[in-house]
C-alpha cells in the first residue's frame, strides 16, 4: 500500500472510531498499584511473561524483536529480567508492530501492562487499524504520526 493510501484509510478509520454527538463517552479508571498487585497475587500473566511468549510463539529472536520494534538491548534486557516490568504503552505499541500482533494479541498485550485502545488518541488509531490491516510498516506509522503534529513512535522526531 502506498503511502497516500495509507494515509486516507487511516483518516476514514479515525473518523469511523470517533462517537457521534448523540453517543456518550465512557469514562475509564486507570487501574490502581493496589489492583496490580492482586492481580500478580493470582498468578495472572505479567507483560513479561505474555511478551516472551508471543515471541516464542513467532518464533523470533529475541535480537529480531528488539530491532524490530526499534528497542535498544539495554531496555530489552530490563525487561527480560524483571517480572514485573511495567512498560510506558508506547513501547508496547512497538512490540504490537514488531511481532505482527492480531487484535486479540494486541488487546492482551496492552492489558496485561494496564492499557486500552483509545480511540481519542492518533497513535492508538494508527495501531489499531495498521493490526487490523495487517501493515506493520514503521516508517508509514511514524511518517503519518508526524504529518498529524505526534511524536514518532520508531525514530526521534526531527
Amino acid at each position: 500500500m502506498n503511502y497516500q493510501a495509507f494515509k486516507d484509510a487511516v483518516e476514514r478509520y479515525y473518523r469511523q472510531l470517533q462517537p457521534q454527538e448523540s453517543e456518550s463517552l465512557e469514562v475509564l479508571e486507570a487501574p490502581r498499584f493496589n489492583d496490580f498487585k492482586m492481580s500478580m497475587e493470582r498468578d495472572e500473566e505479567t507483560f513479561q511473561v505474555l511478551l516472551f511468549r508471543f515471541i516464542d510463539q513467532k518464533q523470533l529472536t529475541d535480537a529480531e524483536v528488539y530491532k524490530k520494534a526499534f528497542i535498544s538491548r539495554q531496555h530489552f534486557s530490563k525487561i527480560r529480567s524483571d517480572q514485573f516490568y511495567i512498560p510506558k504503552k508506547e513501547t508496547v505499541m512497538k512490540f504490537i508492530v514488531a511481532l505482527e500482533l492480531t487484535m486479540s494479541e494486541a488487546e492482551d498485550l496492552l492489558a496485561v501492562a494496564g492499557y486500552a485502545f483509545a480511540t481519542s488518541f492518533w497513535l492508538d488509531v494508527v495501531i489499531l487499524y495498521c493490526v487490523e490491516e495487517h501493515i506493520f510498516d514503521a516508517l508509514q506509522i511514524d511518517t503519518f504520526l508526524i504529518e498529524k503534529g505526534q511524536p514518532p513512535l520508531f525514530s526521534e522526531k526531527r
